[in-house]
């Protein structure tokens, strides 16, 4: 029994060209949360640009419009995790600078 369906296509197309153009791999070489927070988020603003607070209900399983948080498993994260990540990607500004320049 199919309860409910989310856009997904668009979500895969932007996923799969972050990994093609090594995007999650310049912010950062492991994988983890927070790498999966900052990518998320650059995809939740290209897809659809809003608030942190609404990003990270669009992330919740009970409150998303599409597969992004399922995705990279981010259905419980918060807006306070998302302004967390931010600090942690402006720690790492110089260095994706240098290595996009």
């Amino acid at each position: 029994e199919v309860i409910r369906s989310l856009p997904h296509g668009h979500v895969m197309a932007i996923l799969e060209t972050i990994k093609k153009l090594g995007l999650d791999k310049i912010i950062s070489e492991k994988s983890s949360r927070i790498r999966n927070l900052v990518v998320a988020m650059i995809v939740a603003r290209i897809i659809n640009p809003k608030s942190k607070l609404a990003t990270a209900r669009g992330f919740n399983s009970e409150t998303c419009s599409q597969s992004l948080g399922q995705l990279l498993d981010l259905e419980k994260a918060d807006e306070d995790e998302l302004y967390n990540a931010l600090d942690w990607l402006l720690e790492k500004q110089e260095k994706i600078e240098k290595h996009l320049a």
